[in-house]
């Protein structure tokens, strides 16, 4: 079980960090203390549905006379300023792969971009 979790970790860690060829390097391996501070939930998804649009709601002619508010609330998810480990040495700097990560990067875009990288 250890070694699936310890792939899984890996795997998840590689992918996100893999903007830049040291990023596996700069991160090394999993510790025996990580590991067990970690969980790693894993199903199978047999079927799905999503509901996803862009623009305005559509709604029947009819809400329209109603005095309800309607619209979008958009949700995104962003990178913020990396905040470092107080314990770090005072001479240790950001490594490329994480300043990559531009703050204020839509985290779905970059994730999108680097799908289609691979």
């Amino acid at each position: 079980m250890d070694d699936l979790r310890r792939f899984a970790i890996n795997c998840t860690t590689i992918q996100f960090l893999w903007i830049q060829a040291q990023a596996r390097d700069a991160c090394g391996t999993v510790h025996t203390q990580e590991l067990k501070a970690t969980t790693v939930v894993g199903m199978t998804i047999e079927e799905a549905s999503a509901k996803i649009r862009t623009g305005p709601p559509r709604d029947d002619e009819g809400d329209y006379d109603l005095p309800v508010w309607a619209g979008v609330i958009p949700l995104r998810q962003v990178f913020g300023d990396p905040v470092p480990d107080p314990h770090l040495c005072e001479d240790t700097k950001l490594p490329l792969h994480v300043t990559t990560l531009v703050p204020g990067a839509d985290f779905s875009a970059i994730m999108t971009l680097l799908a289609k990288s691979r």
